[in-house]
């Protein structure tokens, strides 16, 4: 399941987050694990996960954030889902990104925070278009979970990102 990552250590509540995304992309009837699906099963750990509180101190309405993504993700696909639902290739490109991070930190595993800023790095999935379509203006306040919110807050908000619409629109026209 991670051999992209070349025998570095999985956290195991990484591991544990996308093997919860898995099931709530089999309860979706998706036939895919995708960004959206691990996001999502972020909700489920507690308020005090360093995820949590990062996700807590970013410049947007964090319920409806949930709400918007889950509706997002909800996409109806009409195709058999096999027994063991394959990552996608964007949420295989996160999780390179989140291993980068890691090994850049020099931290002996990758965890959900490196995950959570990946997403933000990487832009493109479907996640990284809700959280530009929340967020809100940003007061600064430079805790230690606020490195990744900021980080997070700074790539989602390049002038080159595009818009939840633009994301649709191209999502259509490749359905097309």
């Amino acid at each position: 399941m991670f051999n992209w990552f070349n025998k570095a250590k999985v956290g195991s509540e990484l591991s544990a987050l996308l093997i919860h995304a898995a099931e709530l992309a089999t309860s979706y009837a998706h036939d895919y694990v995708g960004v959206e699906h691990a996001v999502l099963a972020i909700r489920n750990l507690s308020e005090e996960h360093p995820a949590q509180r990062v996700l807590s101190r970013l410049a947007l309405d964090l319920p409806s954030f949930w709400r918007m993504l889950e509706h997002e993700a909800r996409v109806t696909i009409s195709r058999p889902a096999p027994a063991v639902l394959p990552h996608t290739p964007r949420l295989q490109h996160v999780l390179r990104i989140a291993f980068k991070l890691a090994r850049s930190e020099k931290q002996p595993e990758v965890t959900i925070l490196h995950f959570l800023t990946s997403v933000a790095v990487e832009s493109n999935s479907l996640v990284a278009f809700v959280f530009r379509s929340q967020l809100k203006e940003a007061t600064p306040d430079y805790s230690e979970y606020d490195r990744v919110a900021a980080l997070m807050t700074v790539q989602l908000r390049r002038p080159e990102a595009k818009t939840l619409e633009e994301h649709r629109s191209n999502q259509h026209n490749v359905a097309s």
